[in-house]
């Protein structure tokens, strides 16, 4: 096996135990109370992949940035979640709920 069929692989592993930690510290409660309160899963959604990625390609557009910096920022909104784990922002009920659901 090459190191250029190697990287991909160990990449994927890497997403896949970080999808099975997220799921192994959310309860059920965690996931129902998103489908509880659809409004603001539809707009933590909107925000996350639409607007996030509208304002990245607004600044590319209006700045003269390196091409490589170009790709990273439009490549880094267009992530589903943020791009390293943080703790998160809200700790309060029904907050931390909603906040580990969404993988904040």
């Amino acid at each position: 096996m090459t190191l250029a069929q190697l990287i991909p692989l160990v990449l994927q592993a890497s997403l896949a135990l970080s999808v099975f930690s997220l799921g192994l510290s959310a309860s059920r409660g965690d996931g129902l109370y998103l489908f509880r309160h659809p409004k603001q899963l539809a707009k933590s959604l909107v925000s996350m992949n639409l607007i996030m990625l509208i304002f990245a390609i607004v600044v590319v557009a209006l700045f003269d940035l390196h091409p490589a910096v170009k790709i990273a920022l439009v490549a880094l909104a267009a992530l589903p979640g943020p791009a390293r784990p943080r703790a998160p922002p809200f700790t309060r009920p029904p907050f931390n709920r909603f906040c580990r659901g969404l993988k904040c």
